[in-house]
């Protein structure tokens, strides 16, 4: 596995996560860079704000809990992308998607990332590399 810093900011770091040489969620912010560019413009300003000043408890129109350790950035345009923190200062991102009625599913996906992830680390076979999301 691998944790691809993606965007570095005073308040944290937020890593986008490869697993067996994919990384849906960079296919996903791509995808949505391509097809609306106005979501993607919201939502990478979300992740640098919170990069700068840490997470928005207080909006929870952009940042919302969803259960014990999952998160949600959210834009008005009906973006999804859920993460988790390791540490005060590491907001990794799971997975991406469209809003929808219910996405249970998506938070269930995202706690198995969260799980990989945190074993992964214990195990000593988590390898990170710096790729700005402006480079992708």
């Amino acid at each position: 596995m691998v944790a691809i810093n993606i965007i570095s900011g005073r308040a944290c770091n937020i890593y986008a996560l490869e697993q067996n040489e994919r990384n849906d969620l960079l296919a996903f912010l791509l995808e949505l860079k391509r097809s609306a560019g106005k979501e993607y413009a919201k939502l990478l300003r979300a992740l640098t704000w919170t990069a700068e000043n840490g997470p928005m408890y207080r909006v929870p129109e952009r940042f919302k809990r969803l259960n014990e350790n999952i998160f949600e950035f959210k834009t008005h345009g009906g973006v999804r992308v859920l993460c988790f923190f390791d540490g005060l200062s590491l907001i990794i991102l799971t997975n991406g998607f469209k809003k929808k009625k219910e996405y249970a599913d998506d938070i269930c996906r995202a706690e198995n990332i969260r799980m990989a992830y945190l074993n992964a680390k214990m195990s000593d076979c988590l390898s990170i590399r710096k790729e700005p999301l402006e480079s992708i």
